[in-house]
């Protein structure tokens, strides 16, 4: 599928791209929460003032301290020794202005980006010369501040005029910018600058949209423009927020970056159609976004990776290259409430009252900030996301298993399990006995240092590295571990599967990989290995039959990974002898066992299409029913209804058409449990739905079950939410700190500290940050 080979292409062009400021529409004195995007990275300040980084790091642009290494998490604070109001991002470096009006830069400083009088990058933030600063914007090697007196002094790059004194010499130290003194709010390109001047007037210098059709290396008026309120300025391309709430953009139009319907550069401001009442917008690489009426978001223009958050029909393709746009707005589903957008190179953030964050898009360097990301590796597939997905500051990711154990990876890269270890599921060198079966708190897997994704099976476990590598541990009797040396279990994480590994999904007894589709005409691959009794390897042949004593009824099964039949894989996911597959094109596919519907109408051991399915978006797979989440924030559900888990009345059962679940319209995450099924909303709370008679529902009123969504009682602020095959459990990783869990406590997976029967209400797991 050629459309990866063009994410990649972004890629590499993104790291030197600008994306000004990220495009941010930042009002002058407008206090925090603030979120702005760069070429790679995105920040944030969250009451009192603090900042948090976080994506690429090749140039101290997250400022904590460090160079080269890729942050896919919020934070470190940044330590600028004040509380800073307002955030600004280029395409390598940060800045920020503190409350007593300086500034202080980090991340890139060749141009003199930094304003220090030098051209060495830090790591850490330097003071600029500028003293009394009330807004800034980062291009892609210059920084302009406007002054409390209306002024704009500039520094850094200045080889297109962008620095606006009328020359072409770069500076390290600000300079005056020329007949400028009502700026008000101010905005940098890849080699241009704007300013909002008093009474609603736009100027622009440097080379591009300047809204004349000429350059200039001193501001010249853009004409047209009464009344503006924010100014953005974009790669090649600038907009204006009107009073009206209307939006006017001018300069590249290719790929629909103007939103106005036509795919053709224009130099004077034009509308963009059909956004109304907006109150914040954002301009980059190839799109845009804006807030409108309830906090609802609208964005256009390029969306090669799902920038746009949507996605679009396959024949959604314009401009020179056959790319992906949309050159109207177009509502981002399960967006409301949000106070500000920013807009990188290929992503889109917004925050909502509280700081928190959601972003969308390319996802190569982590700068959505959900702890994932694949740049150190080079792959260019499952590195972005059309559906926004939240910052969290805390573990990674959770998994909970159909075997009694569960795990999370935490910021720094590590992984620790908990619950049952009897066969060595829980990584740590050790396997359980009748006495100690396992750990009710978490232990580190050993030798695991960059984890970016955890899965957890039956009894066995696989990670996923960030140089695109796999390693899996427990169980083998089934092959499962991919580990040779017969059926012993492994309880040491051990490599399985060859490079280039971008994506991992478990069942009981068997696991599959999706191989990066680089190299071999962009197609990814998906490979299975374990147990093959029902055709779950959808390989659509037997395997030889497992040998070794620890096999009680010999079953086909095989530890080297096979190739499914089935391509373009995106996500994938195991049940009991089921498994099913999300692809590129929002497609689900199923294979394996069928007793309960969970293929939906159709059988058999090769991958087949659910019918029925709208665009997915997100894939989960119980012990024998499926979720999927749609590109609308929607669930369908289908398979096997005994306890309501499939969202509508248990007397319908099995259902082989899938359902939409009522009362879900903004989900953004979904997990199929034993008999049980969760969505993750868009305000951070979380509703279950099937079996509540070990508090699978997470809510204790809610009796023995409930067929449509109630509560999770307690959780207000979850950014991840995780349950595997049969699993009689739930954990939701938490914005404001640590990992929470209900369900099922008997090997102690709840992670307390002790063993229970279950819990209904959730708790912190202990141990966790």
């Amino acid at each position: 599928m050629k459309k990866w080979v063009v994410v990649f292409v972004v890629l590499l062009v993104g790291a030197v791209m600008f994306v000004g400021r990220g495009g941010v529409a930042k009002r002058a004195n407008t206090f925090p929460p603030q979120i702005a995007t760069g070429g790679g990275h995105s920040c944030r300040i969250v009451s009192p003032g603090t900042v948090e980084c976080w994506g690429a790091n090749f140039a101290g642009q997250l400022g904590n301290g460090t160079l080269g290494s890729a942050v896919a998490v919020a934070g470190p604070t940044v330590p600028l020794g004040a509380n800073a109001r307002v955030i600004a991002t280029g395409s390598n470096h940060t800045c920020a202005i503190l409350t007593d009006n300086t500034v202080r830069c980090w991340g890139a400083n060749g141009e003199g980006q930094l304003g220090n009088n030098t051209k060495v990058s830090s790591s850490t933030p330097v003071t600029s010369a500028v003293t009394d600063a009330k807004d800034i914007a980062a291009g892609n090697g210059h920084t302009c501040a406007v002054l409390n007196n209306g002024t704009v002094q500039c520094w850094g790059s200045n080889q297109f005029g962008q620095l606006g004194n009328g020359t072409k010499v770069p500076s390290s130290v600000p300079v005056a910018v020329s007949n400028i003194t009502d700026a008000s709010q101010v905005a940098a390109g890849i080699g241009h600058t704007c300013v909002l001047r008093t009474g609603g007037s736009v100027s622009c210098w440097g080379s591009g949209p300047l809204g004349t059709g000429a350059n200039s290396d001193v501001p010249v008026a853009v004409p047209g423009i009464t009344g503006a309120t924010v100014v953005v300025a974009g790669l090649s391309n600038g907009c204006a927020l009107l009073a009206a709430g209307t939006v006017t953009c001018w300069g590249a139009g290719s790929v629909g970056e103007l939103g106005d319907g036509a795919l053709t550069s224009r130099a004077a401001p034009g509308l963009v159609s059909g956004v109304n009442r907006a109150t914040a917008i954002a301009i980059g690489g190839s799109h845009g976004c804006a807030v409108v009426a309830l906090g609802e978001v609208l964005c256009w223009g390029g969306n090669v990776s799902g920038q746009l958050g949507i996605l679009l029909p396959t024949n959604a393709m314009c401009g020179p290259v056959n790319y992906p746009c949309s050159p109207t707005p177009a509502k981002v589903p399960g967006i409301t409430g949000a106070v500000d957008v920013a807009v990188g190179d290929s992503h889109t953030c917004v925050i909502f009252p509280g700081a928190r964050v959601a972003c969308w898009g390319w996802n190569g360097f982590g700068q959505l900030g959900n702890g994932e990301a694949a740049a150190q590796s080079g792959v260019a597939e499952m590195t972005s996301s059309a559906r926004p997905v939240f910052v969290t500051r805390k573990a990674l990711s959770v998994s909970g298993n159909s075997g009694g154990h569960s795990c999370a990876v935490l910021p720094n890269g590590t992984a620790r399990c908990w619950g049952e270890n009897l066969n060595g599921q829980l990584g740590d060198g050790t396997i359980g006995t009748g006495a100690n079966p396992g750990s009710a708190t978490p232990v580190a897997v050993a030798g695991l240092s960059n984890v970016q994704q955890i899965s957890a099976g039956g009894n066995h476990t696989c990670a996923l590295l960030f140089d695109a590598s796999l390693r899996c541990w427990g169980k083998a009797v089934f092959g499962q571990v991919g580990a040779p040396g017969g059926s012993a279990d492994k309880p040491l994480p051990a490599p399985v599967g060859g490079p280039m590994v971008v994506g991992v999904g478990l069942g009981r007894h068997m696991s599959c990989l999706i191989r990066s589709g680089i190299g071999s005409g962009g197609i990814s691959s998906l490979r299975c290995w374990g147990v093959n009794n029902n055709g779950q390897l959808g390989v659509g042949s037997s395997q030889p039959l497992c040998s070794g004593t620890l096999v009680a009824v010999p079953l086909p099964c095989t530890n080297v990974p096979v190739q499914a039949q089935v391509t373009e894989v995106v996500q994938v996911r195991g049940g009991i002898e089921h498994t099913c597959a999300l692809r590129a094109n929002g497609g689900v596919w199923c294979w394996g066992q069928n007793l309960f519907g969970q293929l939906g109408a159709g059988t058999g051991s090769l991958p087949r299409a659910v019918l029925g399915v709208g665009r997915a978006v997100a894939l989960a797979v119980g012990p024998n029913h499926n979720c999927a989440l749609l590109a609308d924030g929607t669930v369908q559900c289908w398979g096997d209804n005994r306890q309501g888990q499939v969202g509508i009345a248990a007397s319908t059962n099995p259902v082989t058409v899938p359902n939409v679940v009522t009362g879900i319209s903004d989900a953004r995450a979904v997990i199929a449990g034993g008999d049980f099924s969760c969505a993750l909303l868009g305000n951070g709370t979380i509703r279950c739905w099937g079996d509540n008679r070990l508090g699978l529902l997470g809510n204790p009123t809610a009796g023995n079950g409930s067929s449509t969504p109630v509560a999770v009682t307690g959780v207000t602020d979850a950014t991840h939410i995780a349950a595997a095959g049969s699993a009689l459990n739930a954990c939701a990783v938490i914005e404001s700190g640590g990992v929470m869990c209900w369900g099922a406590n008997g090997s102690g997976e709840l992670g307390r500290g002790t063993r229970s029967s279950f819990s209904a209400t959730p708790a912190a797991v202990i141990g966790l940050p």
